[in-house]
């Protein structure tokens, strides 16, 4: 295929393009300088809800001499972004193309290279997709008890019908331990053997909708060997009769991965409702089930009043703290040690902006999923940076920086202590800045023993397992 730029490039649809050439992924005679060989490898680092997705490519030039090692990386908590980090290559990136494209015809394509040397031995570039208007993130309002079933137990839920007994599980779970189940064989987990029950299997919670905007979430996995005919998956809000005042979704599917539902629930206020999951089987040995997990009544978070403070300053406005073990000074951490670690904060308050935040919402604002606001991934480097700085790392070389992330920030609250925004593109030059910070590669060396993106390993595709029928 030839190089086209600028893009789009007719002769492709959506594409991200991170070096777009002729080149080699199986064992041609250049990758021997890669101690795998050549290929495509695939690695997850981190733990959820915070997992970074790495796409390696090792690869060979077709026709000439040398090798070109580039990376793409994807994240959880920010889908809105990915990042491309180019290793190493022989010309630069002065005969290839490099960029993203909605579709072959246009628009929505940006080009970040065409043909020229850009693509240097260790730039990493961001791209973001930025949507037309800022959502405030909403938070759980806690009406919902037990929402993720992590007592182990249904209560406060309530089992309503037994064609099978709904249970709680561990077999599949969105986020915890545990989730909640219904249908298929008596006790049984989708397409486990045994004979189909007749009738249904629910269960339900009741709760009281408050004033105001609120939204009903959850999480679904749905398995079937069946058709809507005869069994189905179902998820309604009731009355406290038991009466359908709305179905959520009534379908019989196979899709055997987690789905996000949500319900505007700001008609119902003051009314005191059911939500309830129900699988409905024939008895004839095709089985049907529907995990549940993760049901929230979620709420707009309540917006604090900003505390001003004269000037932006460039480090940390806190009282140091005594720590209970040591953390090594001088070198820095990223931002998902501090999230994990706030025992070694070497201060209790930090100033981000205008508006000087307490701990507990710095380390809210850490677990805080990006989503699209560059206000809160701005805010996830620039408590990285200051908390490193004030643990006694060089922070001289970023000083102008955090001046300037401070300055954007101004008077803006960040979610999900408030409500702010910011578009990525207006933070991701001063993001990426305290990113390499953080990560060792500027004026401060890294704490971390092992290189923060260890060295992934190839992964086969797999398919869904096929559920055979009774």
């Amino acid at each position: 295929m030839s190089t086209i730029c600028p893009l789009p490039d007719p002769n492709l649809d959506a594409a991200i393009l991170p070096y777009q050439d002729d080149l080699f992924t199986d064992q041609a005679p250049d990758c021997s300088v890669f101690t795998s060989g050549c290929g495509v490898f695939t690695s997850v680092t981190g733990s959820a809800p915070d997992r970074v997705f790495h796409i390696e490519w090792r690869t060979a030039y077709f026709a000439r001499s040398g090798t070109a090692n580039f990376e793409v990386r994807l994240y959880e908590d920010n889908p809105s972004c990915f990042d491309v980090i180019y290793g190493s290559t022989v010309d630069d990136g002065s005969s290839e193309v490099s960029g993203v494209q909605q579709s072959a015809a246009g628009p929505g394509a940006t080009t970040f290279s065409c043909l020229t040397p850009t693509l240097t031995n260790g730039l990493k570039v961001t791209y973001c997709c930025e949507g037309a208007t800022p959502t405030p993130t909403p938070c759980d309002s806690g009406i919902i008890q037990n929402g993720g079933f992590e007592t182990g137990d249904f209560p406060p839920w309530v089992i309503l019908d037994q064609n099978a007994t709904p249970v709680v599980t561990t077999t599949q779970v969105h986020s915890g331990t545990y989730s909640g189940f219904v249908g298929d064989a008596p006790d049984g987990f989708c397409g486990s053997p045994g004979g189909e029950a007749n009738g249904d299997s629910s269960f339900y919670q009741e709760f009281t909708v408050p004033a105001g905007t609120s939204t009903l979430s959850f999480w679904h996995w749905d398995c079937t060997t069946d058709s809507i005919t005869f069994d189905w998956q179902d998820a309604y809000i009731t009355d406290t009769s038991g009466t359908i005042l709305q179905t959520i979704f009534h379908q019989c599917n196979d899709t055997e991965t987690w789905l996000n539902a949500q319900v505007d629930m700001s008609s119902y206020a003051g009314q005191t409702v059911r939500v309830e999951f129900l699988v409905h089987e024939d008895g004839f040995g095709d089985l049907t089930g529907m995990y549940v997990d993760d049901v929230q009544l979620l709420v707009p978070c309540e917006t604090p009043t900003p505390s001003p403070s004269p000037s932006p300053t460039p480090t940390a406005t806190a009282t140091a703290t005594p720590t209970p073990t040591s953390t090594p000074a001088g070198c820095v951490f990223g931002q998902g040690y501090w999230k994990n670690h706030p025992d070694q904060w070497p201060v209790t308050e930090l100033q981000l902006g205008n508006v000087t935040y307490t701990q507990q919402q710095l380390l809210d604002i850490l677990h805080q999923s990006v989503r699209g606001n560059g206000l809160v991934l701005l805010a996830h480097q620039l408590i990285a940076a200051k908390l490193n700085i004030a643990n006694g790392a060089d922070g001289s070389c970023i000083e102008q920086t955090i001046a300037d992330a401070d300055a954007l920030i101004g008077d803006l609250v960040v979610p999900p202590v408030g409500t702010g925004y910011l578009a990525p593109r207006d933070v991701s030059a001063l993001a990426d800045t305290l990113d390499q910070y953080n990560e060792g590669f500027l004026c401060a060396p890294s704490c971390e023993e092992t290189s923060p993106s260890p060295p992934p390993t190839p992964t086969p595709r797999g398919r869904p397992p096929v559920h055979p029928r009774p």
